[in-house]
């Protein structure tokens, strides 16, 4: 009777890492013992089913015989009910079966009687964790054909599941049921059966997003009409068990933000994609602003490591344009569909939550009233219900280059497009309307300086720029807690810094109800006196002289 060792622990999944305890058993034990298969951690809504792959007679080694100590044998194998041993060596020779597990199998035919003991004993050489024992598993898993006794049904929550009676053997237990959003499919589990505990540690794809900006954050202040950066990191994991595989990343913008596809670049690892060889970038859709990056099995096969998968980063630029105007912020959400499910040809798919991020710009609003003849008591609010129009201002920010103070003027260009340029005289001026009112729109969070260019006619101009803060602090999810500016309900929510400026009326000489011009019109009228008297006495004494 030929002897075969142990087929060592089960199939590593897509995400699941199994640990395998095998309980010692005594030295002669009942060979027709049945046995159980205890999951661990079990999935609420999965249904676990076992499929018996091989079957034989068990066989605890007492060192007699040529056998070892302590290790445990299957002899007598043949194949089991749970599958078609035909088809499964069928295509363990095809073309399309991994060329490391193929080249094994030269010299077994389909329909050899000892098919299933030539199988078991190739098999017993493959390393635990192979990408052959993957590739077995994914062969087998299509050939499944009948459940053995002591199948569980549908949980209804996580708990350990006990798969019972079952014959001494090698079995696949396959996951599926309700592969919920967030989950995956645990894939085929191979194990030689004495009693065997299989704890499930199985997690799903993910994707994170950040936006690139002196270090990643899920956060940040622009200006209208700045690029910003945005940084999408996907985990794929080890595709062997599935025949196919679908694997797409979806980036959906916010109105605020206008898509640059020359800016995508894919990595994985230190190596760039090329798109459309390596992956396939899809066009912006316009009803949803959504674009997608999208890996077929043949193309992720070529990067992801076996046992570990791999790392995708994906990067691309977005503008934030004048859309932004009107909302408290701009959403930018990514997220991954993958395949879930291994059973079958792998058509199952689940999908990740969104992945979330914020950028927020602000403005800065200038309200100028009168303050001349302002009375109100220290501590009390002041009169401003006189506006005043026609003051004209220009904004600045101060910036250190080279260790020396830079001006930086803002600009307003075509589409309301925020530059800050070095000139003064490219700085856009804003004039306050009727109500005392002007604005300077989309700008990031900072410091800034208000500098009066003109005042309202009869009014003194400020002689000092207004120094303005816009203050912004943000939870760890990305999103405003705080700032120093408030919500502008009639604009739909844009943060609006408000600063109100007053100005005094210059000085107005007094016309009436003081000396005023009447001296000028007093000593006029003495010197044309003088004048007379003058040329009086004058005359008078050229008549004396005759």
């Amino acid at each position: 009777m030929k002897s075969m060792k142990k087929l060592v622990t089960l199939l590593l999944s897509l995400v699941m890492l199994c640990a395998l305890a095998m309980p010692a058993m005594a030295e002669g034990e009942d060979a027709a013992k049945t046995y159980s298969i205890t999951i661990d951690g079990a999935v609420a809504g999965h249904t676990y089913t076992a499929y018996q792959v091989f079957s034989g007679d068990y066989f605890y080694g007492d060192g007699n015989n040529h056998t070892d100590k302590d290790k445990e044998y299957l002899s007598n194998v043949v194949w089991g009910k749970g599958v078609d041993g035909e088809a499964i060596v069928t295509e363990l020779k095809a073309d399309t079966t991994l060329e490391a597990l193929r080249s094994r199998f030269g010299s077994v035919t389909a329909k050899d009687t000892d098919a299933a003991e030539k199988v078991a004993y190739i098999l017993q050489n493959l390393g635990d964790k192979s990408e052959e024992l993957d590739e077995f598993a994914r062969i087998v898993g299509k050939h499944l054909t009948q459940a053995t006794a002591g199948t569980t049904g549908k949980l209804t929550a996580v708990e350990n599941v006990n798969i019972s009676n079952l014959a001494a053997g090698y079995y696949f237990v396959k996951d599926a049921g309700d592969i919920n959003a967030g989950e995956i499919a645990t894939k085929f589990l191979v194990k030689v059966v004495g009693d065997a505990t299989v704890k499930i540690k199985a997690t799903a794809p993910t994707i994170d997003k950040k936006i690139v900006d002196g270090g990643d954050t899920n956060h940040t202040s622009a200006n209208i009409g700045d690029q910003v950066e945005f940084k999408l990191t996907a985990k794929v994991p080890d595709m062997a068990n599935f025949d196919d595989y679908t694997f797409t990343i979806s980036d959906t913008l916010s109105a605020g933000l206008t898509f640059d596809k020359k800016s995508v670049e894919v990595k994985i690892g230190k190596k760039e994609l090329v798109a459309n060889t390596d992956y396939t970038l899809g066009d912006l859709d316009t009803r949803t602003n959504t674009f997608t990056v999208t890996f077929s099995k043949d193309q992720l096969a070529k990067y992801v490591v076996h046992g570990t998968g791999a790392t995708i980063v994906v990067t691309y630029k977005a503008t934030l344009n004048s859309n932004a105007l009107i909302t408290d912020k701009e959403t930018n959400t990514a997220k991954l569909t993958y395949s879930n499910n291994p059973d079958g040809t792998g058509t199952g798919t689940g999908t990740t939550p969104d992945a979330p991020v914020y950028i927020y710009d602000f403005d800065i609003d200038v309200y100028k009233y009168d303050d001349t003849d302002n009375k109100a008591e220290q501590g009390a609010d002041k009169d401003k219900t006189k506006k005043l129009a026609g003051a004209e201002f220009i904004l600045y920010k101060e910036v250190v280059e080279n260790n020396e103070t830079v001006k930086y003027y803002y600009r307003n260009g075509d589409a309301k497009k925020v530059e800050w340029v070095t000139k003064r005289d490219q700085a856009t001026p804003q004039t306050t309307n009727a109500k005392g009112e002007a604005s300077f729109q989309g700008i990031a969070a900072g410091s800034y300086f208000l500098e009066e260019t003109k005042a309202p006619d009869g009014y003194n101009k400020l002689k000092d720029p207004v120094p303005v803060t816009i203050t912004a602090e943000y939870d760890k999810d990305g999103k405003l807690t705080e700032t120093s500016a408030n919500a502008n309900t009639n604009a739909e929510g844009q943060y609006i810094q408000k600063v109100e400026v007053p100005n005094k009326a210059g000085a107005v000489l007094p016309s009436t109800g003081g000396i005023g011009t009447t001296i000028f019109y007093v000593l006029g009228s003495i010197l044309a006196l003088g004048a007379a008297v003058l040329l009086i006495v004058k005359k008078r004494m050229n008549g004396q002289d005759r």
